[in-house]
């Protein structure tokens, strides 16, 4: 694929940023689960939230 084509079929390109902050006292395995919840999200078709 040429430049320039690779170009016109890439941008403009989408970015998606998911921020999982946690304590010392966080357990793995309730953080996965925050990111599967994030994951449930985008394939329902969100694009912006947050929780707190």
């Amino acid at each position: 694929m040429s430049e320039t084509a690779w170009r016109e079929h890439a941008y403009p390109l989408k970015r998606i940023t998911i921020e999982l902050q946690g304590t010392r006292h966080s357990e793995l395995a309730s953080m996965i689960q925050e990111l599967d919840e994030v994951k449930e999200k985008l394939l329902e078709g969100f694009h912006v939230g947050a929780s707190s």
